[in-house]
């Protein structure tokens, strides 16, 4: 039988990474800014989290080419305190990862930002929040810290997958940060 084989294209690598990381945060495809919108959101006295997936996605985050600390600088920047921003770890069914890891993927200490960092546990009831039910009546839950945030911010990494055809976009949501009949549900 004749089969199409469907995959991503190559893509070259970027000429100067810390650039496009800066230009993408200033000027996203189709929204304001990231300065823009979290200095509304920072006005008003509320929480910004960032959610990271965990180690088991090459996402660059540390160092001078890594796309956390544009992000951090940009929400301090906008008038958000370092004591109103979390990390949260996306780690979805996984375990939770040790200080030593998190630092190894994010470099925060190293690069001398002192910012909360959760890792998200799938279980933990008092953790999560009933956002809504699907029209079969399915439980939606996710991380309470990034439900309440007023200010919300996914990241991650856009590859090939074998389940789900691409990683990245929806998946910082589901299964990174949902609970655990959420994630059986919709990943199972």
């Amino acid at each position: 039988l004749p089969c199409d084989e469907l995959g991503m294209g190559a893509v070259a690598p970027l000429a100067d990474p810390a650039a496009a990381i800066r230009a993408a945060l200033e000027a996203p495809l189709g929204r304001p800014p990231l300065r823009q919108l979290a200095r509304q959101k920072a006005a008003s006295g509320g929480r910004a989290v960032i959610v990271v997936s965990d180690k088991t996605r090459p996402v660059p985050y540390r160092g001078k080419t890594g796309i956390l600390a544009p992000t951090l600088r940009t929400l301090v920047d906008a008038g958000f305190p370092r004591e109103r921003i979390t990390v949260l770890i996306g780690n979805g069914s996984h375990r939770s990862m040790s200080p030593p890891e998190i630092e190894a993927m994010l470099g925060l200490a190293e690069a001398g930002w002192e910012v909360a960092v959760e890792n998200h546990v799938y279980d933990r009831e008092e953790a999560l929040v009933l956002v809504g039910r699907t029209g079969r009546g399915s439980p939606v839950k996710i991380n309470r810290l990034y439900a309440e945030a007023s200010l919300k911010i996914v990241t991650g990494l856009v590859e090939s997958h074998f389940m789900a055809g691409a990683s990245g976009g929806r998946k910082s949501i589901c299964p990174a940060i949902a609970g655990k009949e959420t994630l059986r549900i919709f990943h199972g």
